[in-house]
Order: C-alpha cells, then structure tokens, then sequence
C-alpha cells in the first residue's frame, strides 16, 4: 500500500489540495481518494465518522470497486466514467446503507482516462444538498495539481533526454514517463515497429526501474512478455530519472533488433530553404498539442536553423571558444546555453555577461572581481569575478564588441594563461572557464577601425557560428509563436491558438527585431484575444499593415482549416462540415468559429453563403 501511494501521482495532488478545503467541512463530512481500482488511498475523516467508516473496511487498503461490493460513490463513478450520488438505500452492502455519497473520476491530464475517484461521505442525515457541486469542485483542483506535477516531469524528462540524444547515434533512445507512456524517441512513430517493443514487459520493467541506481547508465536483461522467446534474451541500458526523490520516469536504451540494415532517423518535415511555408505546414505546426509538446528550445527546423545545430552539437564536444555572431534578438544567448548543455560541462555554472551594460571600472570587478578594501563602498572582504564563479562551466560574454579596450587587454591575459587576477591582488588564481563570445557587429571590421584589439579577435575566433535572422528562416515562424503560446491560458484557462490568416500576418512581416520582436508581438497579442483566438486584429497594427497592403496575399477567407487538436476528418462537402461543427459545438458561434480556427466574421459570411440559420 506504501508503495502504490508513493508512485501514485494522485495522493501528491490530494495532500496539498486538501489544506485548502479543510475549512468548507467539518466532523460530519469524510474526503476519501482512491485509485482507478477502486482501492482507497487516502481518508479524511474525525471523531465519529471515521470509527464507523474503519468498521466497514472504508479506509486506506479497503478495495470498493463495484464488481467486488456492488453499487457504491467509488465503485460505480469508475464503472460509470461519470459523476454519481449513492444515497443510503441505493448501496449494495447493507452495512454501508446509513451513509450517502458522492463520486466524480479524476482524469489524467494528458490522455483523460481515470486515475482515481474522490468521495464525499456522510451519514445520510448530515449529507449536504450540494455535495456533487462541492465533491467535483475538490476532484477539479486535485486534477489541476495533477496537470502542473505532469507537466513539470516531462521537462524534466525532456531535459534528460536532449543530453543524452546525440550520443545515442546508432541505437533506439525512449524516455517514458512513469505511467509507462513514451515521452519522446529518436526514431519516428511510425517506424518503431521495427524494433518490436511488444516483446518488452514494460509493466514489469516498471516496476523495477525504482531499484536502479541513480544518475546512470545500467544494462540490464529487459523482462519479456508473456508469448516471447526466451532464448532471445535483450540487454538494453535504463537510466532512471528522479526529481527531489521522485521517480518520474527513465531513459531507455535498446540496441537494433538483428537484421535491421540502416540506422533510423527522425523525419523533421522541414520545409525548403527559404520557401514560405504552405498553410497545411501551419496547421500542423500551430494547432497539434503533440507537436507543441515536442518544441524545445532552441526553436527550429528549417534547413538554416536545423544545419546550425547540428554544427552547434558538434561543437558542444569540443572545448574551444565559440563566437556566435548575428543581428540583436537572433536567439544568440539560447544557442550559447544549447552548447552550454550538450558539452561536458551541463552540469556545472553557465553565466551569461552583457558587456556593454557597464563602463570600464565595473565590467573589469564584475568579470575579474576586486580584493577587499580596493573600492570605496565595496565588500570589505573582497569578492569573486564571474570568471571564478563559473570555473568549470561556461561564460557567456554577450556584445562582446563593446567591451572598453583596456578591459579587452585583461581578458585576453586570462584566456591566454587560463588564470584571473582580482584586482587590486598581485597573485593570481586558476579557473577553468569555457568562453561562448556573441556580437551583432563585423568584428574584423572593427579590428581594421582600431575599435577591437586584434590579437583577442584570433583568440575567440576559434569557431564561428552565424545565426541567420529569422526573416530567412520563415517555416519557422509558425512553430516560434506555438512556442512562445504554449504555457500561456486566456480567460476560463482556455489556450490560445493562432488563426490562419494571423500566421500569414506573421509569416509575411519582415522581423527586423528578429526572435525578440516575435515573443513581444505574441506577448501583445495574447493580452486582447480574450476567447483564446488570436486574430489578426489582435496583433500590432505596424504588422497588420504591412500585411494588407500586399497586393498578392491570399484571402483569408479561401480556407477553413479543420484543427487536428479537435481530431475532426476533412469533409469535402463545406457545408456539411460546418453543421458538423456547429451541431458538436450546440451552435455557439464563438466555440464554432475556435473549433474551425477562423474568426467570427469569417464563419457568419460562411453560414450566410450556405443558407445556415443560428
């Protein structure tokens, strides 16, 4: 029992949803969670109440699932999929008849099965009239705890993963959560089929995953199911992944199965260089909760941006400084982190310096650090440079070109020598520091005008990585601003989603401040779209514009998109597929109009073509 509620993500939610409801009940009401199988996990109950629920086995371990006792809150709101009231008589066990209760299922946040059920229970005499109301509001919040705690072990599952993706070349790399569902692959879908991964007892291997060690790579023989060959014995590498002594889920590694000829590949279904993407490429990178589930940062997957980051990766295993130069908003910093992360120093500081935020007293104590008594009003007892700070890890020195000459001279002495010199000290101390160096400027050119040193242009000009501004890099728009939509709720926790004809807005604009402006428009756009779709009214008018007044851009009324987040088949027939849409969504237009991803004004002029009465 101990175990099942340790593992159970359901009792996490339900312990710290619970302080919150304490002051709605009092001794005649009891709070009871149990698992999908009906097996009671948790019990709120006092004085009275609780003896007598103890006596009828109604506490944690009971199992009252309704093919083991008959009609129960429990039992049947399992069986049922749907919210129930028992009252007193209605219970199968007699013993069980002076009390009356209320059930609702708690659905899991990502594939809606049940996890669990809560209970309200009392004797039938003190049952409150609005128990439904108040037992679904408790079965809400503990679902939303669920849904944060969800969320937060994929990232951690995908952190995981990206670190060990590339040095997984030739083999099949999974990370699966602890519900035993596959996370994220380096092959795609459709091909796992060649690795028969049936033939793994995952539940078994499951089960297990608790007792391997921590914070590494263990082979192990992965548990056959029942029907597999046993002669054929599979020895695969798990690395379980912990979260504040949490088991959430692990890596896996499975070598090919025999006979498998080419190493397989992830399709990334990028689109040609520099070609604007088609809206079917929209669609599907604007509105599939799968694929916004997979964006990771940094964003991407046109040729330019996907060939960078295969350069980046192969830099990241190398310890040489890299320069990353491109126009202001490029995403400069998230590449210098990527690298940061793929290299063997991820698990140690990564800083990040903007040198022209200070002159050149300050930029020199902030990077070298100063002794004690050297300034006026500075720490008597002295303090650490960023270079100390981030020995062993990486230093990111942003606007590198702006840094005052004198400064240049210092930091050119600790890159030669790999020592730092505090100032105002006259001895020196060692740091092991990788440098990722970033300008938007032509330091060559500067080097020619006299305004950069030289020789610290051929010491950080080791390698150089041009990012390209993303009006060059249009398929990737659409994904950017899924990105940047992703964590974000409108009113009712509705997410937000782009219509077509905005993403032609933002896919046609020419983003002079790259990345940066992207994030700000979305950002701006999101505080008007109050039913949650963002339109093209919502955005800037300087993009609006620039939009209307291209004498070739395609109406915005030449295609309903049909939403793969709402699974709906493209139906030939247009006007069979509005009342469709209108008949699922009880003719409300603002729901119709989300559904369709068009606007209002859209789906009117569309029911009015077709002679459709609301």
């Amino acid at each position: 029992m101990e175990r099942i509620k340790r593992i159970n993500r359901i009792c996490q939610a339900f312990e710290r949803v619970m302080p919150n409801l304490d002051s709605l009940f009092d001794v005649k009401y009891a709070f009871a969670l149990a698992d999908e199988c009906g097996r009671i996990l948790e019990l709120c109950a006092k004085g009275k109440l609780y003896e007598h629920l103890c006596s009828v086995n109604f506490a944690p371990g009971g199992t009252w699932s309704e093919d083991k006792v008959g009609t129960n809150a429990i039992g049947t709101s399992i069986a049922s999929h749907s919210p129930v009231v028992i009252l007193d008589a209605e219970h199968y066990c007699e013993p069980w008849q002076p009390f009356s209760c209320a059930g609702v299922p708690i659905l899991h946040p990502a594939h809606k099965t049940i996890v669990g059920t809560l209970d309200l229970t009392s004797f039938t005499e003190d049952f409150p009239e609005n128990a439904m109301l108040l037992t679904a509001m408790a079965a809400k919040q503990v679902e939303v705890e669920i849904g944060h705690q969800y969320q937060l072990e994929r990232l951690i599952l995908e952190q995981h993963y990206s670190q060990h993706c590339l040095s997984v070349q030739e083999d099949l790399l999974l990370a699966i959560d602890r519900d035993g569902q596959i996370i994220q692959g380096n092959v795609p879908a459709h091909q796992l089929a060649v690795f028969q991964l049936h033939r793994i007892d995952w539940e078994g291997c499951l089960d297990r995953m608790e007792s391997y060690p921590c914070g590494k790579w263990t082979e192990t023989p992965m548990p056959l199911s029942h029907g597999a060959h046993a002669h054929d014995p599979w020895i695969g590498k798990i690395w379980p992944v912990w979260y504040q002594d949490q088991w959430v889920g692990a890596l896996v590694q499975l070598p090919k199965p025999p006979g498998c000829q080419p190493r397989l590949t992830v399709n990334m279904s990028i689109s040609p260089r520099r070609e604007t993407p088609s809206p079917a490429h929209w669609e599907s990178a604007v509105f599939s909760p799968k694929r916004l589930a997979e964006l990771q940062s940094p964003v991407g997957e046109s040729p330019e941006w996907r060939e960078l980051l295969q350069k980046a990766a192969k830099v990241a295993e190398h310890d040489v400084t890299v320069l990353l130069h491109g126009e202001s908003g490029t995403g400069k910093e998230e590449l210098a982190k990527y690298i940061h992360e793929h290299s063997r120093r991820s698990d140690k500081p990564f800083i990040a310096f903007n040198c022209a935020a200070l002159n050149h007293e300050l930029a020199a104590s902030e990077l070298f650090g100063y002794s004690a008594g050297t300034f006026t009003g500075g720490l008597k007892t002295g303090k650490a440079g960023l270079f100390e700070a981030a020995s062993g890890g990486t230093l990111f020195l942003d606007e590198i070109a702006e840094l005052p000459e004198p400064v240049q001279a210092m930091l050119l002495r600790v890159l030669q020598e790999k020592q730092v010199m505090r100032i105002g000290e006259y001895q020196s101390r060692p740091v092991d520091v990788r440098i990722i160096a970033a300008t938007n400027r032509d330091l060559e050119e500067a080097v020619r005008a006299g305004d950069f040193r030289s020789d610290l242009w051929y010491r950080i000009n080791t390698v150089t990585l041009h990012l390209p501004p993303l009006r060059n890099r249009p398929a990737d728009i659409p994904l950017l601003a899924a990105y940047f939509l992703r964590d974000k709720r409108g009113h009712d926790g509705i997410a937000f989603t782009l219509a077509p004809e905005t993403v032609q807005c933002l896919v046609h604009y020419h983003w002079p401040g790259n990345i940066r402006e992207l994030k700000n428009v979305i950002e701006y756009a999101s505080l008007f779209a109050d039913d949650g779709l963002i339109l093209p009214d919502h955005l800037p008018a300087s993009i609006r514009n620039k939009f209307e007044r291209q004498p070739d851009r395609p109406s915005k009324d030449s295609v309903i998109p049909v939403s793969e987040h709402h699974g709906l088949q493209r139906i030939h027939d247009e006007r069979e597929h509005l009342l469709a849409v209108l008949h699922q969504t009880r003719y409300n237009i603002s729901k119709a109009a989300r559904q369709l991803g068009i606007s209002r004004g859209t789906l009117y002029k569309k029911l009015r073509e077709y002679g459709i009465e609301t």
